[in-house]
Formats: C-alpha cells, structure tokens, sequence
C-alpha cells in the first residue's frame, strides 16, 4: 500500500541519489587523507600537501551540503 503516494517514492529517489553523492564525496577524502598519510605517494612539496589538504576540505563541505540537503527533503517529505 502506497499510504504517502509519490511523496514517499520521491522521497526514496532523494535517499538512492544521495547515498551515492555521499560514497563518492567521502571516496575522494578518505583517498586524498590517505595519499596525506603515506609520505611516500607525494613528493616533499608543501604547496602539493596544501593544495590536497584544500581539497578534502572542500569535499567535506560540499559532503555537508549533501547531508543539509536530505535533512530538507525529509522534512518536506514528513510535513
């Protein structure tokens, strides 16, 4: 029985999308965190480290945003 019509099945979309984005963003940082950790994928050049440290921030953010994102789905979803 489909008690919350399209409402639920959208929602269910939102939810499959967004697990995706989330497996992709968090790949991407725990990849760079890894080549940071292991001193031996990089060279020695600081301004590479920087530019990966950037990186993974920005992927967290943006990771963030993913997450704010489901929280308003839902919530309409709910309402």
């Amino acid at each position: 029985s489909d008690v919350y019509g399209p409402e639920l099945s959208e929602w269910e979309e939102t939810v499959t999308k967004t697990s995706y984005e989330m497996r992709s963003h968090l790949s991407s940082i725990l990849g760079i965190l890894n080549l940071l950790a292991d001193g031996t994928a990089l060279s020695d050049d600081p301004h590479e480290r920087t530019e990966m440290t950037a990186s993974a921030y920005d992927t967290t953010l943006t990771l963030l945003k993913v997450v704010e994102d489901l929280e308003k789905s839902g919530r309409k979803v709910l309402n």
